[in-house]
Formats: structure tokens, sequence, C-alpha cells
């Protein structure tokens, strides 16, 4: 199946564990989300993370290649303003400047060809929309990884893509796990 987390947003912080890293990213990634927002949620899993995202804005559409994460999805963390789809990044065809945000949290790094994706993922966005991204750092493409993101070749998946790119880390890699990228468009 993948990489999985499955957890379920119930207003309890879990236990802060490596397991639920995705729980703190997707709680510091909502504060960027405004009210009135249509939020596309890439790689969504069990949904947990949806569920944090759709607390700050109008409406999230939320997607996985996992039927087993989107049924889980679906009964485990359904919210009036969350849409899940079973939808794998090779068949999505973006609505273009359909959303205010679209959300990609550790799940890049599991594309053939990340470029290809990240422009989809800018095609949907509205004129200045963000899109806000997590991936690991120095992870090999052992397993499920398809891309090994460094902080020598990240600059060329995305050269050239927005006009504005944010790097943030927690330090150098490979010190950083992970790293936390904004475009706005």
């Amino acid at each position: 199946m993948g990489e999985r987390v499955y957890w379920i947003d119930e207003g309890v912080m879990p236990d802060i564990t490596p397991n639920n890293a995705h729980w703190l990213i997707y709680m510091f990634v909502s504060g960027f989300l405004g009210k009135d927002d249509l939020v596309l949620d890439v790689g969504c899993g069990s949904g947990g993370g949806a569920t944090i995202l759709a607390k700050k804005c109008l409406q999230v559409h939320a997607f996985d290649y996992s039927q087993e994460a989107i049924e889980f999805a679906r009964t485990r963390n359904a919210r009036g303003n969350i849409e899940y789809s079973i939808l794998n990044m090779k068949d999505f065809n973006p609505d273009l400047n359909r959303y205010d945000k679209v959300i990609a949290i550790e799940c890049v790094e599991h594309f053939e060809d990340p470029t290809k994706e990240i422009k989809k993922f800018l095609k949907t966005l509205k004129p200045g929309g963000l899109l806000i991204m997590t991936f690991p750092v120095n992870s090999g493409t052992e397993g499920f990884h398809k891309t090994n993101f460094t902080k020598e070749n990240i600059h060329s998946y995305l050269e050239g893509m927005a006009p504005t790119i944010r790097y943030l880390t927690a330090g150098d890699p490979p010190q950083s796990q992970n790293f936390f990228i904004m475009v706005r468009k």
C-alpha cells in the first residue's frame, strides 16, 4: 500500500513522536489558510490532516491513491466541508486556477517525475495562490520513495516554476529531516 500514518483528529493532540510529525506540519500549515479558501490536499492518506485544514477554510478537496486510506478517511475523518477522492497523481488533471492553496505534505518524494507533478499543482492554483510542500531530505530511493531530494538538487526541481519560492528548514540538511517549501503563483 505504501507509507501510511493512520490517525484521527478528535480535537486532542497526539503524542509528539516521529509518526506524528505529519500532525505538527498540518497544524503549522493551517495557519496559512483563510476562512474562504478552497484547498487541495494532495496525498491526504487517512484524512487526519484534511480535518485540521477543514477547521480553517471553506472547503478541502483531498485525494490519495489508496482506496483503503480514503475509505478510512471517509469513515473516521469525515466533515461536511471535506470531499475525499481516490486518485493517482498520474491521473490528476488539474482544473486551472481553482484552488487558493495546494498542500502536499510528505508525498512529492513518491513521484517518478516531481517537476511534472509540481507544475500540475501550480496550474490548479488561482493567481496569487500558495503551494505548500514538505518532503524528506536525503531519504534515498529505497522503499516507496522515488526521488531523493538533497540540498544540492532541490533547486533543479523547482527552477523557473514561479516568481516566489521560499525554502524553510529547521537546519541545514542533513541535520534537517525535511524541506518545507512555499511557492506563490
